[in-house]
């Protein structure tokens, strides 16, 4: 996953997520665990065409990017949340940082997919779909992916 509960907590002032199920409480850490979990599995959906998922630590650079844009769509759900079971309505000043809070990830998310925004060091995923050569593993590089310029190729 790319993110925690605490990553969550430390975005919001004062807030507090009931630790068991059945107490009334509008937010339970399970309840952000599994959209920890979610939105993990989304990202990795959106990039997986383009780069080996899931990005691990490993990478630390990719994975930052990727556990800020987590984070966010997290944040996101969390808040929506506590507005819907506090009745509150979001003030125009928050609804436009709210909108450009969260585009930003989707977007940079988008881009990471396309292609445009790269993923430091991440290996990437070939046209066949696979991480290894088309031809397998015992090929010869050598002579294998050569092209004689005075042949017909295909």
């Amino acid at each position: 996953m790319y993110c925690s509960v605490q990553d969550i907590k430390d975005e919001f002032k004062q807030i507090v997520f009931a630790t068991q199920q059945n107490t009334g409480a509008t937010l339970t850490e399970s309840l952000v665990e599994e959209w920890i979990y979610q939105e993990s599995e989304y990202i990795d959906a959106k990039i997986s065409t383009r780069y080996q998922t899931p990005v691990t630590q490993d990478y630390s650079n990719a994975f930052v990017v990727l556990k800020r844009i987590c984070i966010f769509r997290v944040c996101q759900r969390v808040k929506n949340k506590l507005e819907v079971k506090a009745n509150a309505t979001q003030l125009n000043s928050e609804e436009k940082f709210s909108e450009n809070y969260v585009q930003t990830p989707n977007f940079d998310l988008d881009q990471i997919a396309k292609g445009n925004l790269l993923l430091k060091n991440v290996p990437l995923v070939n046209s066949n779909g696979d991480v290894a050569s088309s031809c397998g593993v015992e090929c010869d590089v050598s002579t294998c992916h050569t092209f004689d310029v005075g042949k017909q190729q295909w």
